[in-house]
């Protein structure tokens, strides 16, 4: 199931992407899971996420400043709002010279600090500014702030929520007066933030800001090692880049050179991708023989559902890259058991001694 440029791949309830091909054509992801249900994503991300589609992807190109924001985690969004946090992948498929992003800060700052900045218009003095090239990849995990300048073209992989706060006004000075610091999630947005101060959230934000220095490991260095690729082969030249892996999405980077045959049974899920750069037709067996067909351009989104059993990946271009997500299986540790506790009951110090401890 493909999906356009313009709404990527994302269930958000006020905002939802449309299939384009097909006998499926114009249904939203919420009315693929309503009738399809594990179906589409497979029985473990249907157990977790029920008829929520967990994931959101899209490419969109930077025209102006983005709003400075930040993201709550899954425990803060859902006891607040009643919905996912969001943490997100930020790939950089083009940037201009001269363009920026914004990931957390230089220093550790204080919470009274981050309040004074914000109010006078002086924040950018602290925040940690990144210059991007193309191919580069950063993790941007719940609490982080960060922001782009215009030129930058970002594909974005994140959990399934429009739970994104933005706090600053870009040396705007607010006043304390007439501006709510209330809750208002901005949703998604790749153009300039707004003068209405209303539009701002940084008291509501303060509880999952991380304010301490940028942590240099989220920007993800990309492995010179072959990865084994989704048909469980190793490549020549190592087409397949784990971006990364983590309780809410798992990310790779295909530089799509060759046909790859891809096995969906080994993932147990549904598989999404984004287009980064080039053409790649997607093809899937019939039973009764014959092949089916779907053409991904650039900033196109596939859906490959739980069901489909094998496809195939075949490059229209030779500099064809695509994102490849999905949610792996984990299994939740429990925080009331002890791991390293030994597993016998009081009194049973040895093998010999085996009376019970009411006969104590």
């Amino acid at each position: 199931m493909r999906f356009g440029r313009e709404s990527g791949l994302a269930d958000l309830g006020t905002s939802e992407s449309e299939v384009v091909n097909g006998w499926l054509a114009g249904s939203t992801v919420s009315e693929l899971m309503e009738t399809y249900l594990e179906r589409v994503v497979g029985e473990h991300v249907y157990s977790c996420f029920g008829r929520q589609f967990p994931l959101m992807m899209r490419l969109f190109k930077v025209q102006e400043r983005m709003p400075l924001m930040v993201c709550p985690d899954d425990v803060t969004a859902f006891q607040r709002y009643d919905t996912l946090g969001k943490a997100k992948l930020w790939y950089v498929a083009d940037a201009e010279p001269g363009s920026r992003l914004y990931m957390g800060f230089r220093r550790n700052v204080s919470a009274q600090e981050l309040y004074d900045r914000v109010l006078s218009g002086t924040l950018e003095e602290v925040l940690n500014e990144v210059t991007p090239h193309r191919g580069e990849a950063y993790l941007i995990p719940p609490g982080l702030v960060h922001s782009a300048t215009a030129g930058v073209e970002i594909a974005e992989v994140g959990e399934s929520s429009d739970m994104d706060f933005r706090i600053y006004g870009w040396g705007r000075p607010v006043s304390s007066a007439t501006a709510s610091f209330t809750a208002d999630p901005a949703g998604i947005s790749g153009t300039a933030p707004s003068d209405d101060a209303e539009e701002l959230s940084l008291e509501a934000s303060f509880d999952f800001i991380n304010m301490n220095e940028y942590d240099e490991t989220l920007a993800i260095t990309l492995p010179s090692a072959p990865l084994r690729t989704t048909s469980g082969r190793i490549p020549e030249d190592g087409l397949t880049d784990r971006l990364t892996s983590r309780r809410e999405f798992t990310v790779n980077r295909i530089r799509l050179q060759e046909a790859l045959h891809i096995y969906t049974e080994r993932f147990g899920c549904f598989l999404a991708y984004l287009c980064v750069e080039g053409e790649a037709s997607f093809q899937q067996p019939r039973k009764e023989g014959g092949v089916d067909e779907f053409i991904l351009r650039k900033g196109e989104t596939l859906l490959v559902p739980e069901e489909v059993p094998d496809f195939f990946i075949v490059p229209r271009d030779r500099s064809t890259i695509l994102l490849e997500a999905f949610i792996e299986p984990r299994v939740e540790e429990d925080d009331y058991i002890d791991p390293d506790a030994e597993p016998r009951l009081r009194g049973e110090e040895d093998d010999e001694d085996t009376t019970p401890v009411w006969e104590e």
